[in-house]
């Protein structure tokens, strides 16, 4: 399975910012883009995963970038009365391209398990939706652990996506997206030898099963790891660091030089 054409960051701004300040915060990144021309000029592809409430006005301010918007989550089940939920079909509609599943906060917040997740990426695929899968052990131990937790959250979504879409689309590749649980928040991003070994695992997995993969690491992400971990992931995704938009900025200086080496 051939590597992807391109580096790849994403940013999740969970539950930090209020309406204004993500909008604020997304006229910033637009800025940033218009000065940096990693992304516009498709060197690095960058997608951003706002609250729901902020979701559309969003999209609408990156309008005519190629700033890609996404939802941090989405329900499994097709259109229907599930109060409070929010259909793949609805947000394909409106313009998200990618939507993030099984994220710890959720499996451990939520009571999320692996076949809620599988079911949701399911759904995603089916709506033309890229699912960005996290994935990551509970605590910090050996590589061979983390890759036995991993293991056991990417198998049912492979397994999913496998039977919806024989073989799925290079456009709808799956992203995963490693996040040690102990290490999201934390000082410090994993070792990088732990982050390598645990991405040749995952990729190893994704080849087995033939669904094309992009491969992110998160978790205290930030400058300065991205070319240390090229290209044994494709890329980063950012949390708390991203609130600073220069961060990200920086992050696109890395994977371009990084990436202009490598060709």
């Amino acid at each position: 399975m051939s590597e992807p054409a391109r580096p790849l960051v994403g940013v999740g701004l969970k539950m930090y910012l209020g309406f204004d300040q993500t909008l604020t915060w997304v006229d910033a990144l637009v800025d940033c883009v218009g000065r940096h021309n990693a992304v516009e000029s498709g060197a690095v592809d960058l997608f951003v995963l706002p609250d729901f409430v902020s979701l559309s006005e969003c999209l609408r301010r990156v309008e005519g970038t190629r700033v890609v918007v996404g939802a941090q989550d989405v329900s499994p089940e097709a259109p229907g009365p599930f109060t409070g939920d929010v259909s793949a079909p609805t947000l394909r509609e409106v313009g998200c391209r990618y939507v993030e599943i099984g994220h710890a906060e959720r499996r451990r917040g939520h009571g999320e398990d692996d076949q809620l997740v599988a079911r949701k990426a399911v759904a995603a695929v089916r709506a033309g939706i890229t699912p960005v899968l996290c994935v990551g052990e509970r605590a910090r131990g050996p590589v061979e652990a983390a890759v036995g937790a991993c293991h056991q959250q990417l198998e049912p979504v492979l397994e999913a996506v496998q039977r919806e879409s024989d073989p799925i689309s290079a456009e709808l590749a799956l992203v995963i997206a490693y996040e040690p649980e102990w290490a999201i928040g934390a000082p410090a991003p994993a070792g990088h030898d732990h982050i390598r070994g645990v991405a040749g695992a995952l990729r190893d997995q994704a080849a087995a099963a033939d669904v094309p993969v992009r491969l992110l690491y998160g978790g205290s992400a930030g400058p300065g790891i991205a070319t240390a971990l090229w290209p044994s992931v494709d890329g980063l995704f950012l949390g708390r660091s991203a609130h600073d938009v220069r961060n990200v900025e920086l992050v696109l200086d890395e994977l371009t030089a990084t990436a202009r080496t490598a060709a």
